[in-house]
């Protein structure tokens, strides 16, 4: 089952496709997320992860690292 929560001044939302667990990324003022590649009104885990939980941590560690902003 997806799992949406909020982090910090982000929005996190989980789905699984294909057996794998994508995150998937907005921030909660409506602005665009920025990363290295670009900007997006929603930016998407490229990696996959096993479960929900990891795909949450690693949106997490993105937001964190300051890859996304």
């Amino acid at each position: 089952m997806a799992a949406t929560v909020e982090y910090k001044e982000y929005r996190i939302e989980t789905e699984e496709k294909d057996g794998e667990w994508f995150a998937t990324i907005g921030r909660l003022d409506g602005l665009e997320v920025r990363s290295k590649a670009g900007r997006y009104r929603l930016y998407r885990t490229r990696t996959g992860t096993l479960t929900k939980d990891e795909a949450l941590d690693l949106a997490r560690d993105l937001i964190d690292g300051r890859s996304v902003a």
